[in-house]
């Protein structure tokens, strides 16, 4: 961890799976959700924030867990595997499923994700196949034909009114979805 306003590092190094790589933090900021990606990885670890340790086991993912985007409630993280899928972990503590694995969407090569204000959508970037996925967070299912974008899409982000999907193409380019029509709107 970093101190924002002395900018030096706080306390060691939590030791969590091989090969960290995204993570994300729950909206109640008690947890951090980490992908450990790669073998022998392909986990998420959790890390209890006040105590800056790692709670319970890691989670088994798919395999190559890439990002983490937590839903605006808390009770669900969406793990993009870039091997192909993407796992949904039930995060409610209050859950008799508490931190497991609840579902598996398969997709093509999983990367950037980032779930919707209103927690009802997970887009997805398809790196891949040049696509981006809406994923319907009711039914844990793809909703509708993969959009287009340009080149190799890695990462996204959705405005605060969840209009519009910004998504980095790898190549110098950036494409920007309409999330109301689901549209290529910018290349």
């Amino acid at each position: 961890m970093i101190d924002t306003a002395t900018h030096t590092v706080i306390g060691s190094p939590i030791a969590v799976g091989a090969y960290p790589d995204g993570l994300a933090i729950t909206p109640d900021g008690t947890r951090v959700y980490v992908a450990n990606n790669g073998n022998p990885g392909n986990t998420v670890s959790v890390i209890d924030i006040a105590t800056n340790a790692v709670i319970g086991s890691p989670i088994t993912v798919g395999s190559y867990p890439y990002a983490v985007a937590l839903n605006p409630a808390g009770t669900r993280a969406y793990v993009a595997n870039n091997s192909g899928s993407v796992s949904v972990i039930n995060t409610d503590p209050t859950s008799n499923s508490y931190n497991t694995v609840i579902a598996t969407i398969t997709g093509t090569g999983p990367g950037g994700i980032a779930v919707s204000p209103d927690g009802e959508t997970v887009w997805v970037t398809n790196q891949n196949s040049g696509t981006v996925s809406k994923i319907d967070t009711t039914t844990n299912t793809i909703n509708g034909d993969p959009i287009t974008v340009a080149g190799n899409p890695n990462y996204l982000a959705i405005s605060p009114d969840g209009t519009q999907i910004y998504v980095t193409n790898g190549q110098g380019t950036l494409s920007v979805i309409n999330g109301s029509s689901v549209t290529t709107t910018g290349r």
